[in-house]
């Protein structure tokens, strides 16, 4: 072997090791977030995987009138382990999202204030996009001050 080989032979052990280095790392960073130790905004057991996915879930809430409501809280939470739920608002246009869910039924929930609480079971698939979820609430009504939530109708307003 003369210098130019083992010169060679050097620079591809170290590119070799970095390689090698770069796959383990991410490996690992990988290997974290599917064991959910990288989930900071998940509540629930990370040692559950039943739930998670790369589904995407959107949807928008508005009034009876169809304008938007900001600031509306939104939760869902896997109908097979009610530990795994996510939470977010409303955004000024009335929309949300969610990333990272698994298939299967969830049951979501948006409430705000002054406005009556709306739950619904919507079904997520991993394969495909989700149809957007269409949440309308209703204003709670006053009664001597007191605001009084009922059962809110889902889609369509009560006749």
């Amino acid at each position: 072997m003369n210098v130019n080989n083992i010169h060679r032979f050097g620079v591809l052990i170290i590119v070799l090791l970095f390689a090698a280095d770069v796959v383990s790392a991410r490996t690992e960073h990988l290997n974290g977030f599917l064991s959910g130790t990288k989930d900071e905004g998940q509540q629930g057991d990370p040692g559950n995987k039943s739930g998670r996915g790369t589904a995407r879930l959107a949807g928008n809430v508005t009034d009876f009138e169809g304008k938007p409501i900001k600031n509306i809280e939104v939760w869902i939470v896997f109908s097979q382990n009610e530990n795994l739920k996510y939470k977010t608002s409303t955004n000024k246009k009335g929309k949300f999202s969610f990333l990272g869910l698994g298939s299967g039924y969830w049951n979501l929930t948006a409430f705000g204030q002054g406005y009556e609480l709306v739950s619904k079971s919507v079904n997520v698939s991993q394969v495909g996009a989700n149809p957007a979820v269409k949440i309308k609430m209703k204003k709670a009504e006053k009664s001597g001050g007191v605001l009084i939530n009922e059962e809110a109708s889902i889609g369509r307003p009560r006749a």
